[in-house]
């Protein structure tokens, strides 16, 4: 569903539990997401550095007028919002690490670093299914899928 406020429009992803927040482009450029098939391969779940716990997303970002020109430099940058439950932020506490996010690029999975992203716990009366929210900002992207973890 996309909401439009002010310059920025709103693509929310419920059931991914996904809000996809894109400025107005100096460029001019009007960008949309398009989401990709998520799926699981071999050497997703064998990784020293993170261990993912459920797969979220994977977007790329398309000119809305010319939606086979694939973008991946933005400015200002795009906000991505990812919701998650108690059961993601469990997992993590099982490994003895902190939530984390990463993306699946080269074979390898690429942490979000935590100086680029802030960790917002959610009022339980406010919503039954998310216990939190990661928010992060994009000037650069490819396709990768995005997952969380610990």
């Amino acid at each position: 569903m996309e909401i439009k406020r002010n310059s920025t429009r709103t693509f929310e992803f419920s059931k991914e539990g996904v809000v996809i927040n894109i400025p107005e482009q100096y460029s001019g450029i009007v960008v949309i997401p398009r989401l990709l098939e998520v799926e699981w391969q071999p050497a997703m779940r064998v990784q020293s550095n993170f261990t993912p716990n459920r797969l979220i997303i994977n977007a790329e970002f398309v000119d809305e007028n010319k939606p086979d020109i694939f973008l991946e430099q933005f400015d200002p940058s795009i906000e991505i919002q990812v919701y998650y439950t108690l059961g993601d932020r469990s997992f993590a506490d099982k490994d003895g690490k902190p939530i984390a996010i990463a993306y699946w690029k080269k074979e390898k999975w690429n942490l979000i670093d935590q100086t680029n992203f802030t960790l917002t716990e959610i009022s339980p009366l406010l919503c039954q299914c998310w216990t939190g929210m990661l928010r992060f900002f994009i000037r650069y992207w490819g396709d990768p899928t995005i997952a969380l973890g610990s």
